[in-house]
């Protein structure tokens, strides 16, 4: 009933009466975005026929009038017209809008923090882990007021990187200004797709007047080149046009022994495709996916007495908000979360440092993550 591919299939033709001379493939079916390679009688009324379809368009065929004649040389009244519908366009941008909302999450989740910058602290690591199918890259580092940083994911699931390039200049104690410049690359094996794209902006980093209360901000304009293949045999390119905007509010104070950190970030990427017209001649429309992502929270840090080194139990809260709509392809997503997450740090003094660490995400919701991590470094 529908045509999710170029694969040939069988169409029956049935007579009300034993027929014969049905057998012309070019004169004896009128068909539109296919073709017929055979004819095979089944009985006298009853015809099988092989069609194979172009794949641009839905696939329209018709038995014409006098294709057949009965034992005495009447001939056929034209048939219905049966028509398969052509779902490859559907398919098509339900898979560049499920890859363009999954890059547009792991952009928004992997953008660099611009607090550090002023106040005063430097980057400088280089951290790398790799097991059997996946592992991660990240690092960062400063000189001056220039700087780079650079995360990169790869699983079964498929791979995101993001590199970006920064400078700025301080306006005042309070205030700093500057511009980024970010390449990524995603691959996502699950919808047969990857793409490479680019990004520049301004940014800016302030603080309260006597406030430990620091607001940063983004805005980024970017375009990207994309590969895909719905159905595994052809690979069509399509580009993207996309925007992200971010705020984000941190602050910390100081309650007795306890150290408050509250976070507010808020963060929105679209991102347009542009319509193209893929291998078998099918026009995919143009559509925008978009994403928005809320995330309020507290975290702490308390110290714990201890006779030799020192104990930090750390944690918080976090509610999450997002929010996605994938265009004329993809259903509209909404929902709220909760994540928690509880620490030891112990730094035994003598040049050794453990940390554990646990959350949970999920809360309120459908959605269920939880882990944990245990870290030992030494320093020597």
């Amino acid at each position: 009933t529908t045509l999710t591919g170029t694969e040939p299939f069988a169409v029956t033709a049935t007579f009300d009466e034993a027929v014969t001379g049905f057998d012309d493939l070019v004169n004896d079916i009128t068909i539109t975005n296919g073709a017929v390679t055979g004819i095979t009688m089944v009985s006298a009324t009853v015809y099988t026929l092989a069609v194979t379809p172009t794949g641009a368009g839905d696939v329209s065929i018709t038995v014409p009038a006098a294709a057949a004649q009965d034992n005495v040389g009447n001939g056929n009244s034209v048939s219905n017209t049966l028509v398969i519908g052509n779902q490859i366009v559907e398919i098509t941008q339900e898979q560049i809008a499920d890859f363009m909302l999954t890059r547009a999450n792991n952009l928004a989740s992997n953008q660099p923090g611009l607090t550090r910058f002023l106040m005063g602290e430097g980057c400088g690591n280089f951290n790398l882990s790799a097991t059997n199918g996946s592992g991660s890259v990240s690092g960062c580092v400063t000189r001056g007021n220039t700087w780079a940083e650079i995360t990169s994911a790869w699983s079964g699931d498929g791979s995101y990187t993001l590199g970006t390039l920064g400078a700025h200049a301080s306006l005042n104690p309070n205030l700093l200004v500057g511009g980024m410049v970010q390449f990524d690359y995603a691959d996502d094996p699950a919808n047969n797709a990857s793409g490479k794209g680019y990004m520049v902006g301004p940014y800016f980093v302030a603080k309260l007047p006597e406030q430990p209360l620091y607001f940063e901000g983004r805005l980024l304009y970017g375009q990207t080149d994309n590969k895909i293949s719905p159905l595994g045999t052809y690979t069509d390119s399509f580009e993207t046009e996309r925007w992200l905007a971010q705020l984000r509010a941190t602050g910390e104070y100081k309650l007795r022994n306890t150290t408050l950190m509250p976070l507010l970030d808020v963060t929105y990427t679209e991102d347009n495709q542009r319509a193209y017209t893929d291998s078998l001649g099918n026009t995919i429309p143009s559509q925008a996916v978009d994403l928005m992502q809320v995330s309020a929270g507290l975290d702490f840090s308390t110290p714990i007495p201890v006779q030799m080194g020192n104990l930090e139990l750390t944690g918080g809260i976090k509610g999450i908000y997002s929010s996605t709509n994938g265009g004329t392809a993809a259903p509209e997503f909404e929902n709220w979360r909760g994540r928690t997450t509880l620490g030891l740090n112990y730094d035994t003094g003598r040049g050794g440092t453990l940390k554990f660490g646990s959350f949970y995400d999920g809360i309120g919701s459908n959605y269920e993550s939880y882990g944990a991590s245990l870290n030992f470094d030494m320093k020597f």
